[in-house]
């Protein structure tokens, strides 16, 4: 049989029934629709998610934290385990200097306390680190940058607004903000374990630091509600608080920022300092760790909006059976006129698998229209709520619209094959004659 007249015969036969394809079809669109939609919001989400995440974290920074050994509640046990950098201190920044990929360093200390400006206080994280790199690939609302050295600081937009006696939702006028420039605040600091009401807490377990504030962080959800000081604000500090101990000679840091040269040698620069011992945390680790928990729930749902495609083979597989027997005699006549078994395996699995494909196609249509509705509407969400730009929270792929032809296809072809074989297999006198 020429593929032509395959392809009329099939389309022919399909259309003949027209009430019973289109409902078998439905299954199959339904099925391609859940599945569409479903990795379509995947992929939009995860794209949205590492987009905000971008415009937070500076992608050409490595963090490095103090490891923490397996065995930390003894000595380390292994050679790796030797290996790892349990403390950031002066030999550290000397090392990291060493590493051809690295731009320059910022090392971080790291408390918390309360800040007091007039009769308003406020809790806060304070972080100390050189001004001078603070400045190289930053800019500020307002003010200048503290200088190392002086008791000077750099305020988060939120506690500025906290200070000046406004909430962080407010909204203030531009220039507002500076009305707290060339103030001075009262940091309050406590040693670990104390009490920080000024009223009950020993004199000896607090410290109080007056602190010029000579700049405004820009507004960002990761610097709005930190203090930023030069690093002999918090140095002056840890020696307070260990001057007691063996250790108040010796200089440490909580984190040490590695900013690379070149962006594109992270993978590389993580590796070694992997290799080498260091803690590392950067914005490509946590979108990794995003992405695949992303892809993990992704799956999942997607899967479930595949059980309505298995059901839909079901329904492929019944409407194929009942057309064998109500096309015994037109079996039987073309075994007669010389029709081969796979001709007629061709004709039931050429339907089932043309069932399946038209179903992806309508699928993979309505499957847009339902993307372009969910963007339609959270875009107007988002700009009522947060006034943000706009966004596509629905993204399909070529390669998710070449899976789904396949697949929906693939089902067609899977249920054909059962009632294809029963229809090759029928005895061309009992068919002609049963009719």
């Amino acid at each position: 049989m020429r593929l032509e007249d395959l392809f009329q015969l099939i389309w022919k036969n399909l259309w003949k029934r027209k009430s019973r394809t289109i409902f078998t079809m439905v299954g199959v669109i339904i099925g391609c629709v859940a599945i569409f939609t479903i990795v379509s919001l995947g992929n939009g989400f995860k794209k949205y998610i590492t987009d905000q995440l971008s415009s937070v974290f500076d992608t050409s920074v490595v963090s490095i934290s103090p490891a923490i050994p397996p065995s930390s509640f003894g000595a380390p046990s292994t050679a790796d385990e030797k290996k790892l950098k349990t403390k950031l201190n002066e030999k550290t920044l000397k090392e990291l200097k060493s590493y051809p990929f690295v731009k320059y360093i910022v090392p971080k200390l790291n408390d918390y306390g309360d800040i007091e400006y007039k009769k308003i206080s406020t809790a806060s994280s304070i972080t100390a680190m050189p001004m001078k790199d603070l400045s190289k690939d930053n800019k500020l609302a307002a003010g200048r940058f503290a200088v190392d050295g002086k008791d000077e600081c750099v305020l988060g937009y939120k506690i500025a607004l906290m200070l000046l006696g406004h909430k962080p939702t407010d909204k203030i006028d531009e220039g507002e903000i500076d009305n707290i420039l060339r103030k001075t605040i009262k940091l309050k600091i406590t040693k670990e374990g104390t009490i920080s009401d000024t009223e009950v807490s020993n004199k000896d377990n607090e410290k109080v630091i007056n602190l010029t504030v000579v700049g405004i962080a820009k507004e960002s959800t990761l610097d709005d509600f930190i203090v930023k000081t030069p690093l002999k604000v918090l140095e002056d500090v840890q020696k307070w608080k260990t001057q007691d101990s063996e250790n108040n000679d010796k200089k440490t840091y909580n984190s040490i920022d590695v900013v690379l040269k070149d962006i594109n040698k992270i993978d590389e620069a993580e590796k070694i300092l992997k290799k080498d011992g260091y803690q590392i945390n950067s914005f490509k680790e946590m979108q990794k760790s995003i992405g695949t928990l992303l892809d993990g729930v992704k799956l999942v749902l997607a899967a479930l909006g595949g059980i309505s495609l298995l059901v839909a083979a079901f329904g492929i597989t019944n409407t194929m059976n009942m057309a064998i027997y109500e096309r015994k005699k037109e079996i039987g006549v073309m075994k007669v006129i010389g029709g081969s078994v796979k001709d007629i395996k061709k004709i039931f699995v050429g339907e089932a698998c043309t069932i399946g494909l038209l179903g992806g196609v309508i699928g993979i249509a309505l499957g847009f229209i339902v993307n372009f509705l969910i963007n339609v509407v959270m875009n107007l969400y988002m700009k009522n709520t947060i006034s943000t730009a706009s966004i596509k929270i629905a993204s399909a792929s070529f390669g998710l619209i070449i899976f789904i032809l396949i697949f929906s296809a693939l089902i067609g072809f899977i249920s054909g094959i059962l009632p294809a074989t029963k229809a090759a297999k029928l005895d061309v006198i009992s068919s002609i004659k049963d009719e």
